[in-house]
């Protein structure tokens, strides 16, 4: 309702204990009254997190929708090696900023629009920004091209429904 959501501080799936222990931890949070502990905690936090979340690793997010791109245009549905590690698309898809993959969806989308040498280049810097956000193992990135590499994190971004839900940190 709120567009919010509890997410791993690593951009991981909860696992049953972060939840049990966050909630658990609501009580010392609340004390003594009005949430003053916890909220001496988040304004004491760099990420904003009160004492649950400190102890099971975990923030709080807002959700955003993006506009849809046609995703079939801008990284049809082939064989995706990058798919094959879900934890690594997973952060892929946490760490990612909106702002490369607004970029990189534009720059697939208007491809054949751009000079020869200025499209090599530009994928060449989107591809670094994400190879260094995660790194894959080399058998999935075993022929790809800059430009190859940059649409299938598009795709790993948009998962296979097409759907893009970023969380952005609170």
């Amino acid at each position: 309702m709120l567009g919010l959501r509890v997410v791993d501080a690593q951009g991981l799936r909860l696992q049953l204990p972060q939840i049990a222990l966050r909630n658990f931890l609501r009580f010392v949070d609340i004390l003594p009254l009005a949430y003053l502990v916890g909220g001496i905690a988040a304004l004491a936090s760099r990420k904003c997190q009160r004492l649950g979340d400190l102890a099971a690793n975990t923030i709080v997010a807002r959700e955003r929708r993006w506009e849809e791109p046609d995703i079939e245009q801008v990284a049809p549905a082939k064989y995706n090696s990058l798919l094959a590690y879900p934890y690594l698309a997973a952060r892929m898809r946490s760490l990612a900023s909106a702002e490369a993959v607004g970029i990189a969806v534009r720059a697939a989308a208007q491809r054949d629009g751009f000079d020869p040498r200025a499209r090599v280049e530009l994928f060449g810097e989107l591809a670094e920004y994400f190879r260094g956000l995660v790194a894959f193992p080399d058998e999935a990135m075993e022929g790809l091209t800059d430009e190859q590499f940059v649409r299938s994190v598009v795709r790993v971004v948009y998962g296979a429904s097409g759907n893009y839900a970023k969380s952005e940190t609170k």
